[in-house]
């Protein structure tokens, strides 16, 4: 139980950071643009802790409104085992990708990011909503459905949340030319 509960919050850490990236990756002219970037991160980081936040207190508040609490620990305990089935092995193809990126050659830095990163960053949504999906088919729960419902939405709105707030800093960069 605690080891998906840990796996799934560090999943939802990992793409926080991911999505904060995405959200500004293009978006300033400058030549140098690391330090821009890890603040994407950090904020992005930020608000995903925040997403993860309110999920947990959802479940908390499930779990206080059960009558059997014991029996809904069970089945997010085994829902939670079903989605992992499908984002770690997502997670994987993107930290082989992310292995890539990392190389010292920029050809190879270019095609991992045009081969894999890109068509994983397309494919997001729909493993995320297969995950779901596959945890509901083997826990066909109220509860569960609820709760993949809204992590779903906080975590799949939180990069165009923080696209979004990013906006007014673009603009200002097109103002200054």
């Amino acid at each position: 139980m605690v080891l998906n509960a840990v796996l799934l919050y560090l999943l939802a850490v990992c793409d926080s950071a991911l999505s904060g990236y995405r959200a500004v990756t293009g978006l300033n002219p400058q030549i140098f643009k690391r330090d821009y970037h890890r603040q994407a991160v950090l904020r992005a980081l930020v608000w995903g802790h925040g997403c993860i936040a309110l999920i947990v207190a959802l479940i908390l508040l499930l779990l206080l409104l059960s009558k059997q609490t014991q029996t809904l620990v069970v089945i997010f305990t085994k829902a939670s085992g079903y989605c992992l089935e499908v984002y770690l092995a997502y997670a994987a193809l993107t930290l082989i990708a992310l292995i890539f990126f990392t190389a010292p050659s920029r050809d190879i830095r270019s095609l991992s990011i045009v081969l894999i990163l890109g068509p994983f960053t397309l494919i997001r949504l729909p493993i995320a909503i297969i995950g779901a999906a596959w945890a509901f088919w083997h826990q066909p729960n109220l509860e569960v459905l609820v709760v993949c419902v809204f992590a779903l939405t906080l975590m799949l709105r939180l990069e165009i949340f923080l696209w979004r707030k990013q906006l007014p800093q673009v603009q200002h960069f097109t103002e200054i030319r």
